[in-house]
């Protein structure tokens, strides 16, 4: 077996990826997976999951919003915590999920493509209910 599908088969059994998880998503996987994405040569940029069931499969896609550091519209969602700086705030204001195939969590080249993100991996319980509420008004319930 190689070492891409051993670890995305890792990934499947150990990773959750469900809604409500952060992620550090290497600027590659968003170009493939964002029309028209222009890279600004960051390394990466925090994905927000908001996958409603388990992933099973590493050919199930993972909808992620796209977390920036400029302030959005007064209807989106902002969590705190997902970089070094505590206070510093994360905006997720395009309701466009991007799916994300898990297959694009590993590359041969660069290693790891999707990986945790070190400072706060799940969204706090209040945070969680904000952004289910920013979803319903959005019509994308879950």
């Amino acid at each position: 077996m190689e070492f891409k599908e051993r670890f995305l088969n890792l990934m499947l059994a150990c990773a959750d990826m469900s809604r409500g998880t952060l992620w550090r998503v290497e600027e590659p996987v968003w170009i493939r997976n964002i029309a028209n994405y222009v890279d600004k040569d960051r390394t990466c940029h925090v994905g927000l999951s908001i996958r409603k069931r388990p992933v099973r499969s590493v050919v199930d896609m993972i909808p992620m919003l796209i977390g920036t550091s400029r302030r959005g519209p007064s209807a989106a969602f902002q969590a705190t915590g997902c970089f070094g700086d505590r206070s510093k705030r994360t905006t997720f204001f395009r309701l466009r999920p991007f799916q994300i195939p898990l297959s694009d969590a590993y590359d041969e080249n660069r290693g790891a493509m999707i990986k945790p993100n070190p400072p706060k991996h799940r969204l706090d319980p209040d945070e969680l209910v904000r952004l289910d509420a920013m979803l319903a008004a959005k019509g994308a319930a879950s």
